[in-house]
């Protein structure tokens, strides 16, 4: 459920970084994401639950796409792959070390969540300070760049490049799980 509602909004939280500045969104996102893992530790049925999983996917979704949007303004042109490639290395990273992490965390804590949460509070705090020094982007969009949604997805490059991707992460999950 965070994960579809993380996919689900990302087009529209991207659009919205377009419009607003990566930054405002990144902000927001972090905020917000900060905040929500202080409700966890107190949820005992599944619908506040699961209703917290969407609402950190929304954030999560709208961190994703204005921070690698965000990266991609930076990139110079000519290496903006390469760079790409490197932030994207963080995320992988991330999901493959935080759950290590978090089990120590929670053995660590006597089989209690609350130093988990905490350290996920003081961590998407931390990224919320770091966000508060960088710039604003907020590139203008000329009328080439303005494309619809639809004009899009209609992009056979998009399409090749999503299923690669949609393949490898397919069988990632599968792992992790």
């Amino acid at each position: 459920i965070f994960t579809f509602s993380s996919i689900l909004i990302r087009p529209y939280l991207a659009r919205l970084a377009d419009i607003r500045g990566r930054r405002l969104v990144l902000l927001a996102a972090t905020a917000s994401f900060a905040l929500l893992f202080i409700p966890y530790t107190k949820v005992q049925t599944m619908i506040p639950l699961y209703s917290l999983r969407i609402l950190h996917g929304v954030v999560h979704g709208a961190y994703l796409a204005a921070s690698f949007a965000y990266v991609a303004d930076l990139a110079p042109y000519d290496r903006r792959g390469e760079v790409m490639g490197i932030f994207g290395i963080s995320n992988v990273l991330s999901m493959a070390l935080a759950p290590a992490l978090g089990i120590w965390l929670f053995n660590v804590s006597e089989g209690s969540f609350l130093f988990p949460f905490t350290a996920s509070v003081i961590s998407a705090s931390l990224a919320f300070l770091a966000i508060m020094m960088i710039g604003e982007m907020k590139p203008g969009l000329s009328e080439t760049e303005n494309r619809s949604l639809t004009a899009i997805i209609r992009q056979r490059a998009l399409w090749v490049s999503s299923l690669a991707l949609f393949s490898g992460a397919t069988v990632y999950g599968a792992l992790m799980a």
